[in-house]
């Protein structure tokens, strides 16, 4: 028997170097990802605990990570930051308070000019055309871009009792063929009997 004093390498090394010093391979469960077309056989999944496992983990980190942020900003640049975000709760603010002013004023001027639905002339007037008190915010102008647009779209009155596209209502003018015993009224009493 030869006698050699060479160590053998442990059984299953084959030989090659511990993880970490030069190993090219990847670490048991690693994956590299399939070349070049390549089937990714030996690629394992994560199960559903481990995902929620590193949900929970990454919700942690950007926890930590915001509050180093924070910690790391000084206290003008807190005071800052809070002073900006305000004045953006506050511009949104005047611009809804603004709307609803508009929406308003418009409401009640499109009643008064006898409008079919004051509700919605809102919808209907030129916002850019508006003009504002300095002091108080309110519109300006409003019944007058009413008028105008009354003016060119004359069917958004409402013309109770008067002629609407040039046609007489309800009377036994108009060129057509009623006379006075055709009309709506004489009809009425006709049929209730008090002709």
């Amino acid at each position: 028997m030869p006698d050699n004093d060479a160590p053998t390498p442990p059984a299953g090394d084959g030989g090659a170097p511990p993880a970490g010093e030069g190993s090219t391979a990847p670490a048991a469960g690693g994956t590299d990802g399939p070349k070049d077309g390549e089937p990714s056989g030996g690629e394992e999944s994560i199960s559903l605990e481990e995902a929620r496992k590193l949900r929970k983990e990454n919700e942690t980190l950007r926890k930590r990570a915001k509050a180093a942020e924070e910690a790391s900003l000084t206290e003008q640049q807190k005071k800052d930051k809070e002073l900006e975000e305000l004045r953006a709760a506050r511009t949104s603010w005047e611009a809804e308070k603004r709307d609803l002013r508009l929406r308003e004023s418009v409401t009640d001027a499109a009643r008064n000019l006898n409008f079919v639905n004051p509700t919605l002339a809102h919808r209907l007037i030129d916002r850019g055309s508006v003009t504002y008190d300095d002091d108080s915010g309110t519109p300006t102008n409003v019944e007058a871009l009413l008028k105008d647009l009354l003016k060119s779209d004359p069917y958004l009155a409402n013309r109770t009792g008067g002629s609407w596209g040039g046609g007489a209502r309800g009377g036994a003018t108009g060129g057509g063929t009623s006379d006075a015993g055709n009309d709506m009224n004489a009809q009425i009493r006709r049929a209730t009997g008090r002709n």
